[in-house]
Parts: structure tokens; C-alpha cells; sequence
């Protein structure tokens, strides 16, 4: 695998060539150094691992529950820190197995990485988009008192009084949870003391 110019030029001095240059085929960072000074190079022999950074993949970690809710070209939003504003992507792929210790669904976003800005090893926050994005009714999730078999939520009502409401859960995100069943845009949900008043009900036996 010797160059052609060195091949050319021993042919035309007649003499071997004992020092060339071997260029590498892509620009980048060298991510493995396999040779040292005098060492034996053998056919077949890794010598440099060069890794081009320009582009890169960021690997999102979906939980299980949501990994239905993602597709493959869904917007991605990745966000670095110390980098002001969010870099745009799409989801390319995503892994057909569950990771048996996180339970989370692995997708890949392919990005550009101008200024190499993404530098492999580095935590960032993904925020995916499907692509079909729909209106929701959203709640804090701490309003939600969850008891295993219902999901309950306290309104608020004109008159002041507190009555407890099952709810049927969707989507998370952001300290936000929609509800696809039992409120209605403009209701008043209680979202901090809840659990006190859930427990004083239950004593009491208000909510039978």
C-alpha cells in the first residue's frame, strides 16, 4: 500500500525510498495512536485512528414509556452546556432493543458541528418533536396523586371547595403531564398539599 508518487519515484531514481509521507484520507483528530518511534510495523496494522468531527452522533436515551411517541425523523432540539442556543437536528434512527438497566430506547441524532462545539464523551439535553405534533391539555405532574390503580387530581372549584377528579394520563415532559381524560381547559388542579388533603379525605372517608 505505498503511495503511487513514491512507487513513481523509485522507479524513475532506481533507488528505494526509505522516508515518504503517508496522507491520510480525511482531515480530523487523531482518536488512537497505535505506533511509537522504531517500533515494527506489520501488514494489516492499525497506525492511526482519525476521527472527523465536523459531523457527529448524539445518542438520546428514550424512555420506555415514551419510546412509542418518537419516530424517525422527529425533531430534535439538543441543547449543550455553555452554548446559548439549542442546536437543531432530526432523530435518524432508533435501536431496536431496550437497555435492561436504564429501560430506556437509544435514538441517534445525526448533527453538523460547526466549531466543534460536540466533542465526543459530553452530556447534553435532547428535546425530540414528533412530527405530527398535536394540541394537549397540560398539567403540572406534581398535581397528579397516582395510587397505583387511578390517577387522581384535586379541582379547585368557583366556590372554593376541593373535589377529587380521575384523570387518564398521555405524554410527560418538563414537569408536564397531559391529560387525555376527566379535566377541561380553564379548571383551577391543586398542585401543592394535595397528599395532605388526599390522606385527610381517606381518613375521614369523604372520598367514598
Amino acid at each position: 500500500d505505498l503511495p503511487d508518487d513514491v512507487v513513481e519515484r523509485s522507479e524513475q531514481s532506481g533507488n528505494a525510498q526509505s522516508r515518504f509521507t503517508l496522507m491520510a484520507p480525511v482531515a480530523g483528530v487523531v482518536a488512537e495512536l497505535g505506533i511509537r518511534e522504531g517500533a515494527m510495523v506489520s501488514p494489516g496494522m492499525t497506525l492511526f485512528r482519525i476521527v472527523d468531527l465536523g459531523s457527529v452522533w448524539v445518542i438520546a436515551d428514550v424512555p420506555e414509556a415514551m419510546s412509542s411517541q418518537v419516530r424517525v425523523g422527529s425533531a430534535a432540539e439538543v441543547q449543550v452546556a455553555g452554548v446559548s442556543s439549542p442546536i437543531a437536528g432530526k432523530l435518524s434512527a432508533i435501536l431496536p432493543d431496550v437497555d435492561l438497566v436504564t429501560r430506556t430506547v437509544k435514538g441517534r441524532i445525526e448533527l453538523r458541528n460547526p466549531g466543534l462545539a460536540l466533542k465526543p464523551g459530553m452530556f447534553v439535553r435532547i428535546t425530540l418533536r414528533p412530527p405530527n405534533a398535536s394540541q394537549a391539555l397540560l398539567i403540572p405532574q406534581e398535581a397528579v396523586i397516582v395510587t397505583g390503580r387511578r390517577s387522581v387530581v384535586i379541582v379547585v372549584e368557583e366556590s372554593g371547595t376541593y373535589r377529587p377528579v380521575d384523570v387518564r394520563l398521555g405524554r410527560e415532559s418538563g414537569g408536564e403531564v397531559e391529560i387525555l381524560s376527566g379535566l377541561s381547559e380553564g379548571q383551577r388542579v391543586l398542585s401543592s398539599g394535595q397528599f395532605l388533603l388526599d390522606s385527610e379525605a381517606s381518613l375521614k372517608g369523604v372520598e367514598a
